[in-house]
C-alpha cells in the first residue's frame, strides 16, 4: 500500500477492500470499520486496510475475530484495549521489515 500525501479516507476510498465480496464479506467490514472507529476514539486514524489487516493478524494468531463472543460482540473501548498490542506488534514488524529492506537497498548501492 502507497499512502504519498493521501488522507485516511483517500487511502480507503483508493484502495476500496470491499470491493471483493467474495474475499472480504459485509460482516468482516463492518468489524473493520469498528476497529476503525475503536481507534479513532482515541485520535489513532487507522485505514481500513490496517484495520483489516489487524484484524487477520488477531484472527490467525489469537482467536479467529468473527466467532462468537468475537469482536462484533465487543464495545469500541475494550476492541481498542484488546488490539492496541496487536496494532503496536504490526508496526514493528513493518519497522523491522524496511529496515532490512533498506539496509539490503543500502549495501547494494540502490540509496
Amino acid at each position: 500500500m502507497y499512502y504519498g500525501n493521501k488522507t485516511v479516507k483517500e487511502v480507503d476510498d483508493y484502495y476500496a477492500i470491499n470491493t471483493d465480496r467474495t474475499k472480504y464479506p459485509w460482516w468482516q467490514h463492518n468489524e473493520c470499520e469498528k476497529i476503525q472507529r475503536a481507534f479513532n476514539n482515541h485520535a489513532i486514524m487507522l485505514t481500513l486496510a490496517e484495520c483489516k489487516l489487524i484484524y487477520e493478524v488477531y484472527s490467525d494468531e489469537r482467536y479467529c475475530a468473527s466467532w462468537e463472543c468475537g469482536l462484533e460482540d465487543m464495545t469500541e473501548e475494550y476492541m481498542f484495549e484488546l488490539l492496541l498490542p496487536w496494532l503496536i506488534d504490526v508496526l514493528g514488524d513493518r519497522v523491522n521489515r524496511i529496515s532490512i529492506l533498506t539496509e539490503q537497498l543500502s549495501q547494494n548501492g540502490y540509496i
